[in-house]
């Protein structure tokens, strides 16, 4: 690890006015270097939300058009190759819309709007969600929850934007798999933090991309399969939610996201009240 560091000297004179020493002072630069890291990503960041915020009107106006007359032939009851073709030109254009969203999300996010929520409930409804590709990719679903749900101060589409994130992976990275496919989901309190984590049992993540899958635009995924801002954003979300990911993996031994959520004021003081009487 490298620290970056200003040295500074000044003599030492005698009464004669010759040098009899120096005086070194090391200044340790670490914060105001990642101050200045944090500001120039700033302004990237503004550069880039101009030049998509007026990209994605043009490429928006352009799909909605592609998908309105794609829905329309739909609709008509064509049959045969020309349907085939056309819903793959429709999937094809949300596919792009979506990426555009995900650009100004990344460029431009949105505040958090909190609410007492339990976030169990949000992960059952994505899991409603994709239940095709659950039964496409004969994927089996376990959940594991306390009798008791912990609740946490979470914005509900926010969320489950992060558990649609996951679980897509994770189905994605499942569909490689030749034998049993598995996905579990675990929600526990562990003190002061209630903690989801999602486990599949598919390839893994290499040691030497674990460090980069947070990383805006990185993936390991074919091209026109991702954009590598699913995660990216994951994590955003979470630091808005004032908690934390982390992700452990290896290969052919699967991959688990633990996502950490403080826990609402109120619970901690009944788990206290509990204690005390017992």
């Amino acid at each position: 690890m490298t620290i970056p560091v200003f040295f500074s000297s000044s003599p030492i004179h005698d009464r004669e006015g010759k040098v009899q020493g120096y005086i070194y002072v090391a200044q340790d630069l670490t914060e105001r270097k990642l101050l200045e890291d944090q500001l120039l990503q700033a302004q990237k960041l503004a550069s880039l939300g101009r030049f998509v915020a007026g990209l994605s009107h043009e490429i928006n106006a352009s799909l909605i058009v592609i998908l309105r007359y794609a829905q329309q032939i739909l609709e008509s009851g064509t049959d045969g190759g020309i349907r085939q073709k056309t819903e793959i030109v429709a999937k094809r254009a949300e596919h792009s819309h979506k990426i555009i969203q995900d650009l100004l999300t990344f460029v431009r996010p949105r505040q958090k709007r909190g609410e007492i929520l339990n976030p169990c409930d949000l992960v059952d409804e994505m899991l409603e969600v994709l239940n095709p590709d659950v039964e496409k990719f004969k994927i089996k679903i376990e959940r594991d929850y306390p009798d008791v749900p912990s609740k946490i101060d979470g914005d509900e589409d926010l969320l489950r934007e992060v558990f649609m994130n996951l679980m897509v992976n994770a189905f994605q990275a499942l569909e490689s798999n030749k034998g049993e496919r598995r996905f579990k989901v675990t929600a526990s309190v562990e003190g002061q933090k209630m903690r989801l984590s999602f486990a599949d049992n598919g390839p893994g993540i290499d040691k030497k991309d674990q460090s980069k899958i947070f990383e805006p635009f990185f993936t390991t995924k074919e091209v026109g399969v991702g954009t590598g801002l699913g995660l990216s954003l994951t994590y955003g979300i979470m630091k808005q939610h004032e908690g934390a990911i982390q992700v452990e993996s290896e290969l052919g031994q699967g991959t688990v996201f633990h996502l950490d959520f403080p826990r609402v004021p109120n619970e901690l003081k009944s788990d206290l009240r509990t204690a005390e009487k017992a």
